[in-house]
């Protein structure tokens, strides 16, 4: 059984869903008063499950278009008014709650769905009313809508400071940005681009630029021009050619290219010297550029899952560097010289094959987080103690079959991650190294989840739980 939805279609496509949807359906109305979907519906079109509701609402689209009815199936008709017509009320009421707040700075249409989103920026109230107010520190984000297109009303907001149109269904750039000239923070990740506009040049303003996962094969030499960029995340695109021009981005201060194929770093990457923040993770890049080490103010270095059997000397020069991810890496033995890194703050050597903990003097001794997760340990030393300044330490999905009695005495922890050490011996020294955990300080978290805890371990901890607790003791899981 189907039901035919009749809808009075007005001089755009949306005006007819307005009228289908709006007020004066019946249907609407009954799907208004229904209030939120539920879950299994979603609001995110880009992410929804449901199939039957993204295939009705493009059959609506469709049939809107061409001027025709729709013809559904009457289950999905109530779930797809519901939804648009949902989408739509919330969009409006966060569109009344930014215009009714002067001292707004965001706008977050996101999550919504493609027709909902389309209607209203392209309705001329509402922009108009946009319009007027100083967009300048504003954000718009119409992420996660299914949006092939972006809203022709979009381009009337000159002065908008940020535009977020990740997650959405984009095959080619949006000539419409072009005209928000003024635009500081753009970001086109997870759409379908397969190429960039010489018009981007235009963005002369431009300090944030993110393209993550797309099909970009290629770059314009026209991104040189953007010599105010600060920031630009290229990532996840299979590009053929690098783009030597990011070199001349001498303002640049992070820069994201993982997994675009790299296997060979340019030296020219040295003239960035205001460079902070470098990502080259998942690339083939198993040698790395001795002029990488120019970048004396890279405080952030990702190096994970590039093949690296050793860590060049190099390194120690770098040392305002405060974070080093170097995970799933094939190292042949533990990089002493990462304790020549006096100002490293976070080292992530997770997925290493790593099969004893490193020496003291191979490790920054003010050092506040280490990551050895899915390693190969089998135990901790008593010397752990030794970093004070230790406010994390994670050591899930090792080998473990012990840890030392004196953990308690790492003052400083907020954090211990022993989850998934199946290998824990029953012994009483292990008992009391559990105990021992418990002395730790009351707004630590301490997660011994899916590890080989015998029962009267188990026991102990359970009557601890419900006499003392969290939060005046540690908040210890053991699930």
């Amino acid at each position: 059984m189907s039901l035919s939805l009749n809808a009075s279609i007005g001089t755009t496509p949306y005006q007819g869903l307005d009228n289908l949807y709006g007020s004066n359906n019946p249907a609407a109305q009954e799907a208004s008063s229904q209030g939120q979907l539920s879950s299994e519906d979603g609001n995110c079109v880009e992410r929804d499950a449901a199939g039957n509701v993204i295939t009705a609402e493009s059959q609506i689209k469709g049939s809107l278009e061409a001027g025709s009815k729709a013809q559904i199936s009457s289950e999905d008709g109530k779930r797809v008014a519901n939804h648009v017509a949902d989408n739509i009320a919330k969009a409006k009421s966060k569109l009344r709650w930014f215009l009714e707040n002067p001292k707004r700075r965001e706008i977050r249409l996101n999550n919504l769905c493609e027709q909902s989103v389309s209607f209203i920026l392209n309705d001329e109230s509402t922009i108009s009313k946009l319009a007027k107010r100083d967009l300048s520190s504003v954000e718009l984000d119409i992420s996660c809508n299914g949006l092939s297109l972006l809203p022709d009303g979009i381009r009337r907001l000159k002065n908008l400071r940020s535009l977020n149109f990740s997650y959405n269904r984009l095959t080619s750039f949006p000539e419409e940005i072009g005209q928000l000239e003024n635009l500081k923070h753009l970001t086109l990740g997870s759409n379908a681009l397969s190429a960039l506009p010489d018009g981007i040049s235009r963005f002369k303003n431009l300090e944030s630029l993110r393209l993550f996962h797309n099909a970009l094969t290629s770059f314009p030499n026209e991104i040189s021009w953007l010599g105010n960029l600060k920031s630009l995340d290229l990532s996840d695109n299979a590009l053929k050619v690098f783009p030597e021009k990011i070199w001349q981005l001498k303002k640049l201060e992070w820069l994201k290219l993982s997994g675009i194929g790299l296997t060979v770093l340019p030296d020219g990457i040295s003239g960035l010297k205001n460079l902070k923040s470098l990502d080259l993770s998942d690339n083939a890049l198993t040698v790395l550029p001795e002029k990488i080490w120019q970048l004396k103010k890279l405080e952030r270095l990702n190096l994970s899952g590039i093949g690296l059997t050793a860590l060049p000397d190099g390194i120690s020069g770098l040392k305002n560097l405060t974070c080093l991810i170097i995970s799933h890496n094939p190292f042949k033995s533990f990089p002493g010289v990462i304790g020549q890194l006096k100002n490293l703050q976070s080292l992530h050597y997770d997925g290493n094959g790593l099969e004893s903990f490193p020496n003291k003097t191979d490790l920054p001794e003010n050092v506040a987080l280490l990551d050895f997760n899915e390693n190969k340990l089998t135990s901790l030393p008593n010397e752990i103690v030794h970093f004070g300044n230790l406010q994390q330490l994670w050591i899930s999905g090792n080998l473990l079959t012990s840890f030392p009695e004196n953990m308690h005495e790492l003052t400083a922890l907020k954090r211990l991650d022993l989850e998934d050490n199946s290998d824990l011996t029953d012994t009483p020294e292990m008992k009391s190294a559990v105990k021992n955990l418990l002395k730790l300080k009351k707004d630590c978290w301490i997660s011994l989840n899916r590890a080989s805890l015998s029962d009267d371990v188990r026991e102990y901890l359970e009557q601890f739980s419900q006499e003392k607790g969290y939060p005046d003791n540690p908040h210890i899981s053991f699930g």
